[in-house]
């Protein structure tokens, strides 16, 4: 007989029904969660989480199994985990004997099943933020969800400092509203600053507790790399000529997974290895975001069969999914940050006590810097920490609207509330009350136009204004707000997937592109829906998906300069040795290599101008405004002008007109005074803003993308924010939404805190400054991403080549 009052008893009988024995940190979470804590359990991928975070509430609604409706929030940041939670958690649910009720409701779930959840809701729901917010807007809300007592948020780290999260933290607020006893606790596997994504989580009212395991999955990292330097260039190249090499290494034995960073690369990949292994074709599968949903399920159920040996994927397999099966995973590129590299080597040997194995494929040689850099932050914990999202008005209107549209609010009790959200804990009375102006009446500038109307206050508590804005208000809740994309589907009917529709709107009848693993004819697009045939053409382009691009986290930069820096006091692996040595020697040869605390600068003339390249090693992002900011303060506000080019390692100067570089150059430019300003000044700040604003007025819900039985294309919703943004900028310039966009193009998109931490390093190094007669190992790379505009693919990987052969 299990004793009600203890959770432990519960969790370690359970746990011996699989034939496991509890770990110490599974015991930890019990016991917390028996005293009524709250907290993060930060454990590696494969140890076990979610039984460590799901036993003690699922053993808590048994206790209670009398209450009808939610007691258990389980919230996932993918609707695709949803399938996978559920066969994890029905066992747990199963063992306790009791009559308690497990259920899903995401984007997925059928009408006739919402509508059901409408009425009750199961003992243990799984779902996802947007999913709950909709829960949230419902008239019965506070009735539906006021006997939840406890909610587990899977893979907080992929909502911590996002917009995501933020939407996810009102929604949290909301629930302890209703339940000031509700218990959270969340799971991550990778993070650097535990206490305060803790705190964020959870809140301004409670203590952080960590739970966390002394026990480290091993990682192993191999670098595969080609017998010839000349098969791996420095630049302009996609990787695709490592082919070979992976095939040398694969072991169909071990079904593997094969990351790539971005989803033009995963579907040229996939094209590859299916020419490398046209007998295996059965055995090898394609998944990414934009894949139809059947299509994606299909790969996954084929992983965890084994029926799939090997899966090029994106980062849509990054998250929790547990495939068993999976031996090695492959890293083609860099995966830029420590924390991607961690997750992703941790689907391998997802089971607690096995080595996660991941394989390294450099797409160019400076990319075996990038892995040396990788496995020295992974040995000294270097994981990243994002800085937290705070301030986010737009959010908060959005919440606004959703609780009105629901139950209705008194506004001191709102107010009360959503400052129990950590990113905004510090709102001021002032700010909440213009945003629920905002919310009710459009602000000063559309107060006019009745559509802006959402939530108006009769007898002290806002409501919804008009009925029909509760449904359109529903369609479009949440803050992903993806470039708009097109359904492709195959003449017949079926789908495929979605492509962005700025992609789409440049083909013309007849050309081909590839995707879904398949060559395909482009027909026609109409009524929003991209129809193709199979392709009868051999060649045929990539969709390319215009997301972020991803860039070097500052640990990772870090590690990279060290790396390089101590160059002869690394242990290099001894297939990577050679290559790495020769890359160095003949960098030394034409130039130099910088020592710890100087910045290496290489003045060079060729048939384009005058060239200035600059190595401050920080990732593109912030080598991009270091380059804007040299080059306005170099030019003095005279005619002198410079092309800036940026890669992640360095910065290019160009001028077509002689200029002298070595004279011009000194500490003082990278000086943090008015670098704000100077940005300013460098780049279009308000072009960048009304960029950022587009996603701010979706959010807020000035713009709407959905209607009932129509969607807007992405020109409308760009043509619509545009007009908002200068009605604002015109009529009203204190628009707290346009400070918003401004301040977060200076914050996300220039780093501003990391910049000036870059630039007050830089200005305290020595510039270590050579003049070289032509383009090195160095500069080559930085030249090509300049380069890469001007020629094709396949010229631009022959004049590399005639480049390093002069070496």
């Amino acid at each position: 007989m299990l004793n009600p009052q203890d959770p432990v008893e519960f969790g370690n009988a359970f746990l011996e029904t699989l034939g496991w024995q509890a770990k110490p940190y599974q015991i930890e979470a019990w016991e917390a969660y028996r005293d009524g804590r709250s907290g993060l359990l930060s454990l590696p991928t494969g140890s076990g989480k979610t039984y460590a975070a799901a036993v003690g509430p699922i053993w808590r609604a048994v206790q209670t199994s009398r209450k009808k409706g939610l007691q258990v929030l389980y919230i996932t940041p993918l609707k695709a985990l949803a399938r996978d939670i559920e066969k994890a958690l029905a066992p747990i649910v199963g063992f306790s004997g009791k009559t308690i009720s497990l259920d899903v409701r995401t984007g997925d779930t059928s009408s006739y099943r919402r509508s059901k959840q409408r009425e009750r809701l199961a003992d243990v729901l799984i779902t996802t933020p947007e999913s709950l917010a909709i829960l949230i807007s419902y008239r019965n809300s506070d009735q539906l969800l006021q006997s939840c007592h406890s909610v587990i948020v899977d893979e907080w780290h992929e909502f911590f400092g996002t917009k995501r999260g933020a939407f996810l933290e009102l929604c949290l607020s909301r629930l302890r509203g209703l339940n000031p006893n509700l218990q959270t606790w969340g799971m991550s596997a990778t993070f650097g600053n535990l206490g305060l994504s803790c705190q964020t989580l959870l809140g301004t009212d409670s203590q952080v507790l960590i739970v966390s395991s002394s026990e480290k999955r091993r990682i192993e990292i191999t670098t595969l790399v080609p017998e010839r330097q000349a098969d791996l260039p420095l630049a302009g190249h996609s990787g695709m000529g490592m082919m070979k090499v992976f095939a040398k290494d694969f072991d169909w034995r071990k079904p593997s997974l094969v990351f790539t960073n971005t989803r033009s690369f995963a579907e040229r990949w996939y094209q590859g290895l299916i020419e490398q292994f046209p007998d295996k074709k059965d055995a090898i599968g394609l998944h990414h975001g934009s894949l139809d949903q059947v299509n994606r399920t299909q790969i996954e159920d084929g992983l965890k069969s084994g029926e799939l040996k090997l899966v090029v994927c994106t980062a849509s397999l990054d998250l929790g999914l547990d495939f068993s099966p999976i031996e090695r995973v492959y890293q083609i590129g860099s995966p830029k940050s420590i924390a991607r590299l961690l997750q992703r080597a941790g689907r391998s040997a997802h089971q607690p006590g096995r080595d996660s194995v991941i394989r390294f494929i450099p797409t160019h040689g400076f990319e075996l810097f990038e892995v040396q850099g990788l496995q020295q932050g992974v040995a000294r914990g270097d994981v990243e920490s994002p800085p937290p999202c705070e301030g986010y008005l737009d959010v908060l209107i959005q919440h606004i609207v959703t609780v009105g549209i629901g139950p209705g609010f008194e506004p001191n009790q709102l107010f009360n509330e959503v400052r129990t959200a950590w990113g905004l804990r510090n709102l001021s009375r002032e700010d909440y009350e213009w945003c629920l102006i905002f919310a009710s009446r459009g602000g000063d500038s559309l107060k006019a136009y009745e559509r802006y109307h959402k939530i108006t206050e009769v007898d002290g508590r806002y409501r919804e204004a008009e009925l029909r804005i509760s449904r359109i208000h529903r369609m479009n809740i949440g803050t992903i707000t993806a470039d708009a994309t097109v359904q492709v589907k195959f003449q017949g009917g079926k789908r495929l997937g979605h492509v962005e529709e700025r992609y789409l709107s440049r083909l013309k009848k007849g050309d081909t592109f590839t995707f879904a693993g398949r060559r395909l004819a482009f027909n026609k697009l109409y009524n929003g829906v991209c129809y193709v045939s199979l392709a009868k053409k051999v060649h045929s382009q990539t969709p390319r998906w215009y997301g972020g691009q991803l860039a070097l986290s500052a640990p990772l930069a870090w590690n990279l300069r060290n790396v390089i820096e101590n160059f002869r006091d690394m242990i290099w692996a001894s297939p990577v040795e050679p290559l790495v040595e020769n890359i160095i020697e003949t960098q030394e040869r034409l130039s130099a290599l910088p020592q710890v605390g100087e910045v290496l600068v290489e003045l060079c003339r060729t048939r384009d101008g005058y060239h200035c390249f600059i190595f401050p090693f920080e990732g593109i992002h912030l080598n991009q405004a270091i380059g804007l900011l040299l080059a306005l303060r170099l030019s003095h506000g005279d005619d002198t002008s410079f092309q800036v080019s940026v890669n992640e390692y360095g910065v290019e100067l160009l001028s077509r007109q002689p200029f002298d570089f070595s004279k011009a150059l000194k500490a003082s430019l990278f000086s943090c005074d008015n670098v704000l300003n100077d940005l300013t000044k460098s780049v279009n700040l308000s072009e960048l803003s009304q960029q950022q604003f587009r996603t701010i007025a979706r959010i807020a819900g000035l713009v709407l993308q959905n209607y009932p039985g129509q969607r807007k294309s992405g020109r409308q919703v760009q043509v619509s924010s545009n007009l908002i943004y200068q009605v604002f900028e015109r009529f009203e310039r204190g628009n707290r939404l346009l400070k918003l966009a401004k301040d977060e193009v200076i914050h996300q998109q220039f780093e501003i805190h990391r910049l000036e931490k870059a630039l007050q390093r830089l200005e305290k190094s020595r510039l270590l400054i050579k003049t070289v007669e032509r383009l090195t190992p160095f500069s080559m790379p930085v030249w090509a991403s300049r380069a890469a505009t001007k020629f094709d693919s396949e010229s631009l990987r022959e004049k590399i080549e005639i480049l390093e052969s002069t070496w």
